[in-house]
């Protein structure tokens, strides 16, 4: 096997490295290919496909986003290029990054390896701002509960790749709920 990590300034290596610690010397953020030096870019299978036997760190949401970047285009009309040249997600300790519900892949909050991510508003704001409110405060907030087009289950938030909070998410022994306005945490 041989480890790669992203390039320095990536959310997912400071991650890694926060969960793992130090990296040693076998770990590197570049590689030789095509007879050029090149960085190991985050969220990219690039390095999987050059250098036999390489192993990287891929953010799971990521993963399912560029695996469903036709569905995203034509539902949300967003674009997601889809860099995963081939890669493919492991187990850690026998659990799958993903799970399949109702035909669709998505994350799996049982994963023993996650990072919450937050999307931080001005709290004064959500009391005068309607829009923002809709799509941030509470449980019922759209950016939690809004479902792709044409269907009643299935939730915008999963076809992203990032977990259903519905009912609180506990990861690393906090629980996150969805609209959670109350509280400041530090990740």
């Amino acid at each position: 096997i041989v480890p790669f990590i992203p390039q320095a300034g990536s959310g997912t290596r400071s991650f890694w490295q926060s969960t793992i610690g130090s990296f040693g010397p076998s770990v590197t953020d570049s590689y030789t290919a095509g007879g050029a030096q090149h960085d190991v870019q985050e969220h990219d299978g690039t390095v999987t496909t050059q250098v036999p036997n390489a192993i990287v760190p891929f953010s799971i949401a990521q993963w399912i986003a560029q695996d469903n970047s036709a569905d995203l285009e034509d539902y949300y009309g967003t674009v997601v290029n889809d860099r995963r040249v081939g890669a493919v997600l492991g187990s850690v300790s026998g659990v799958n990054p993903t799970v399949t519900v109702g035909g669709t892949e998505q994350l799996n909050t049982a994963f023993p390896i996650s990072r919450p991510v937050f999307t931080v508003v001005h709290h004064a704001e959500l009391s005068t701002n309607a829009a923002l409110a809709a799509v941030f405060a509470g449980e019922d907030g759209l950016a939690y509960t809004a479902t792709r087009p044409g269907t009643i289950d299935q939730l915008v938030i999963t076809d992203f790749g990032f977990g259903d909070l519905t009912g609180g998410v506990t990861i690393n022994n906090v629980t996150y709920h969805p609209g959670d306005t109350t509280s400041f945490r530090t990740n």
